[in-house]
């Protein structure tokens, strides 16, 4: 097959065709050497021209836009995509990006026609437009393509449909085989036409991709998205940028890992330009409230629903303004829900916050549905609300699930036992009578999704707000609460729920993260509480609390304790309290002294670890070793009887000895008296640095020994004064013989 292509802006002649092309390819035709000619141009060819290449036989023509549709067959794919609106039903104001003026759509496109770098990651939080300005990209691109086919073909794809570890041939097959049918679609036609250029590929909602599968098939997705990097290709990609923490962040979008310390360039993962979506500012907040006003307000007028005066809309938008907080009107989707609120008369804005905000707009919409709908009433406003909340709650929680979407079948029975039947005569009526007023919609597929993520965040923070929790609800509370359900809490006119959490959290077995500890720590009456009790109390006091008023010392809580204060209590728990209660008093002093290892708190540090060992020790131990029960032989007597050295300056004389240890080695203890309930102990109150934990430190041995209870010190001086190199700690078990109940360590 020959191929004769011509890149001319203006359709190729019949003269030309006669002259130029049919005297090279008719020779070689008659010859045998070819079967056939195709004549590839940019514009369509004449009536003239046409009939000529008609009348030449094994001769055929086609313009590149039709060329590249019959190989990727995707032209009805591109027309529907030319038709999209970044908002249904609503005004668009022009997104922009932190640091750079103009709207964002000028800063990518600017982009795309650069030949330098191959992808750019836009984050932005919830509700600040990353799909809407998706879309926009999406419908702006089809349209430049349909007129201009030299112009990059547009390819969307929703991420958080993909629900495991997914092949680019497998999340695109997906696409144009069923999703969106392209006749002829072939994986490596769209490869190739993506390193050559032609396309722009555009990847929507990493972060729900996160929460739909493990962090073991998000990464090798990734890994995934970066085979589409190559060439002239240019990929956008959109998410949350709370959906990582920040050394993943590093990672999949920076390719930088950390490795002892330092930054290292990764293999696996490329370097992606980065864009953060801007908030609104003041007349972007003005002229989409305005607009969006005006829209609803027409719809109602002509529905009927309401009678407006002429300057309704001037004077509610001014109203908003002046009532609403500027950074409640700094994201798309508050300006929408306030604009929905505010296009009611009847609707007072007062004492506004976010949370308020969705409460009310969440009620109104149940509560305007259960009321005007006959057939609803017989389910109560309170009830369908708990539906909904649990509903979230469950599908916030689903292992290997899309977070935000779910087949109604899936509906767990249990989530409707304790609920009135209202006028449904079976479950699967039941079932379909508590959906229908749900703040989920439905695609075609009978899919069921929230149609706003924040909405499902709200109504989790509200399920978790209602339900006290028992203690081995924590483990979970703490895997799956997130920044915005967070802040949804914290706005929360009562909070009494926190006192309920921290009275189960006590006796939680974890496993629980430092950020869920974090969580509670900025409650000023919850550290009042624990300082008015706990703190009173170091021997019987929990590890989750010491945890929780040391990060309410490093927050700078109302009501938190000094540094003296902080200090003298962890001493005391580490002295007298629980294992994994001492063992985290024990890292939080190391962390925070890491820095100053010859400070006088390490003096006392060691000291009370010193003395935590005796308290333990059985009363007749003789002065060569130190006898504890097993039970009792926690990291403190490991600590002292394997990694503690003593240091004498000149032979006899104690009073020169230094005692010496790694501090890595005593940290590592710790963690391991506590990973099983608190797997990121180690830097649950800050970064531990490697240096300061390599080098060995010394301290003076008579000094560490006034640290020591007097009675104690006194009743174990043989020991305390043995001139061996290293203290010898044993354990017993009283359940044995006498002659038999040793065993070193």
């Amino acid at each position: 097959m020959a191929v004769e292509c011509k890149s001319y802006e203006t359709p190729l002649t019949k003269t030309y065709i006669e002259e130029k092309i049919w005297p090279k390819y008719q020779r070689l035709l008659d010859a045998g050497y070819i079967d056939g000619v195709l004549i590839v141009s940019r514009k369509p060819v004449g009536s003239a021209a046409a009939d000529s290449i008609k009348g030449w036989r094994y001769a055929r023509h086609l313009t590149i836009q039709e060329l590249e549709e019959s190989l990727l067959g995707i032209r009805k794919y591109v027309q529907t995509l030319a038709g999209l609106q970044p908002i249904e039903e609503a005004s668009y104001v022009e997104a922009r990006f932190d640091g750079h003026d103009g709207a964002a759509l000028e800063k990518l496109q600017a982009w795309v026609s650069s030949p330098a770098g191959n992808g750019l990651a836009i984050l932005g939080s919830y509700g600040q437009g990353k799909t809407s300005l998706a879309r926009r990209v999406a419908g702006y691109y089809a349209n430049a393509y349909l007129a201009d086919p030299t112009q990059r073909i547009p390819i969307i794809k929703k991420l958080g449909e993909v629900v495991h570890e997914t092949r680019l041939e497998a999340l695109f097959g997906a696409e144009f085989t069923a999703d969106s049918p392209a006749p002829g679609y072939q994986f490596k036609t769209f490869d190739y036409l993506n390193q050559t250029g032609r396309l722009l590929v555009i990847l929507d909602g990493f972060d729900e991709m996160k929460h739909a599968m493990t962090a073991s098939d998000f990464f090798s997705n990734f890994r995934e998205f970066n085979r589409l990097l190559k060439g002239q290709s240019k990929v956008i990609l959109l998410g949350r940028p709370n959906a990582l923490p920040s050394d993943a962040q590093d990672l999949v979008f920076r390719g930088i890992r950390r490795v002892g310390g330092q930054s290292v360039a990764s293999t696996e993962f490329n370097q992606w330009q980065e864009l953060t979506l801007a908030f609104f500012n003041e007349a972007e907040r003005q002229d989409l409230l305005f607009s969006n006003l005006k829209n609803i307000v027409s719809r109602y007028q002509v529905a009927g629903r309401f009678t407006y005066k002429s300057s309704f809309v001037e004077e509610r938008t001014a109203e908003v303004l002046d009532r609403v907080p500027p950074d409640l009107l700094a994201r798309p989707v508050h300006v929408q829900l306030i604009s929905e609120l505010a296009a009611d008369p009847s609707f007072d804005f007062g004492d506004f916050t976010r949370y308020r905000l969705y409460d009310h707009f969440i009620r109104s919409m149940v509560e305007r549905d259960t009321t005007q709908k006959r057939a609803r009433k017989a389910i109560p406003l309170g009830d369908r609300l708990q539906f909904q909340r649990d509903v979230a709650w469950w599908a916030w929680r689903r292992i290997g699930k899309v977070q935000g979407s779910f087949g109604r079948e899936e509906i767990p029975n249990s989530l409707l036992a304790e609920l009135p039947d209202g006028n449904a005569t079976d479950l699967e009526g039941k079932r379909n009578e508590y959906i229908v007023s749900t703040l989920t919609e439905e695609k075609d597929s009978g899919v069921l999704y929230f149609a706003h993520r924040s909405f499902q965040e709200f109504l989790v923070a509200e399920r978790l707000r209602l339900a006290k929790p028992d203690p081995n609800a924590h483990a979970e509370y703490s895997a799956h609460i997130t920044p915005d359900i967070i802040s949804f809490l914290n706005q929360t006119p009562d909070l009494d729920y926190v006192m309920d959490w921290y009275d189960t959290l006590r006796s939680s077995p974890g496993l629980l993260s430092p950020s869920y500890l974090l969580f509670y720590s900025r409650f000023p009456r919850l550290i009042e509480n624990i300082e008015q009790t706990a703190l009173r109390q170091p021997a019987q006091v929990d590890m989750w609390t010491v945890a929780i008023i040391v990060l309410a010392h490093q927050s700078k809580t109302p009501g938190s304790p000094t540094l003296a204060q902080l200090d003298a209590f962890l001493l005391q728990v580490l002295r007298l309290g629980q294992d994994d209660a001492a063992a985290t008093a024990t890292l939080a002093l190391l962390q925070r002294q890491q820095s100053r290892f010859s400070s006088p708190m390490l003096l006392a540090l060691v000291g009370g670890l010193i003395e935590r060992c005796l308290r333990r020790a059985r009363p007749e131990s003789d002065p060569s070793a130190l006898s504890i029960e097993a039970k009792q032989f926690d990291f403190s007597a490991k600590w002292l009887g394997h990694t503690v050295e003593k240091v004498f300056a000149m032979q006899g004389k104690l009073d020169a000895a230094k005692l010496q240890f790694n501090p890595g080695k005593l940290i590592a203890l710790c963690a391991g008296e506590v990973n099983d309930r608190m797997p990121e102990a180690v830097s649950a109150f800050g970064e531990v640095r490697e240096s300061a934990i390599v080098a060995p430190v010394s301290v003076e041995t008579q000094k560490v020994y006034e640290m020591i209870d007097l009675k104690l010190r006194k009743a174990h001086d043989g020991f305390l004064r043995n001139r061996r190199t290293n203290f010898v700690v044993v354990s017993y078990d009283r359940t044995r013989r006498a002659g038999n109940s040793f065993k070193p360590h």
